[in-house]
């Protein structure tokens, strides 16, 4: 409503980020389709904003919740080149998170742990997040009969003091690697 795109340049700074969190809301109420719309305007108007590569990360998460395997690929891989490049970390460790679900929904579990384990080399990481990516980096390679490793995570996701249903999840599956150890 108060876009000012004259001439294909915005002239109104935060709109190109009100979009992306327009198209976040979408995503976690599960609007898929509005959700892709939203962020398929951001990349065809906003080019030279600053949630370009962001939008392009966030429909490849979508296309994965969607099943749309090839699709998130593609996206990611438009963007692999930008992300390598910029200085802001966030874009990085969104960019290595939605790859690694990429992997894992592959079945490449030995790929996904490598971006996993650089994901949580990242020094300014939210502490829940870093404790969700310890979790499921010992998932993965507790599939991948990693068992010793992925009990080390899931040791280091209970002393992290994490919400309950993750202390149990993690407290089960250290003592079913304890028991193949």
């Amino acid at each position: 409503k108060h876009s000012m795109l004259i001439k294909g340049i915005e002239r109104c700074k935060p709109i190109d980020d009100t979009y992306l969190l327009l198209g976040k809301a979408y995503y976690q109420r599960q609007d898929y389709s509005d959700a892709l719309s939203v962020f398929n305007y951001i990349i065809h108007t906003h080019t030279n904003g600053n949630v370009w590569p962001d939008a392009h990360v966030w429909i490849a998460e979508t296309e994965l919740q969607l099943d749309r395997i090839e699709n998130a690929e593609e996206n990611l891989e438009i963007v692999r080149q930008h992300i390598a490049n910029t200085k802001k970390d966030a874009y990085k460790q969104h960019w290595e998170a939605t790859f690694a679900q990429l992997l894992i929904k592959q079945k490449e579990y030995e790929q996904a742990s490598i971006y996993l384990t650089e994901l949580l080399q990242h020094k300014w990481m939210k502490k829940d997040f870093k404790t969700r990516i310890h979790f499921i980096l010992a998932q993965v390679q507790q599939i991948s009969d990693n068992k010793t490793d992925a009990a080390v995570n899931y040791t280091k996701v209970l002393k992290r003091n994490p919400e309950y249903e993750m202390v149990f999840n993690a407290t089960i599956n250290l003592a079913l690697c304890a028991k193949d150890i």
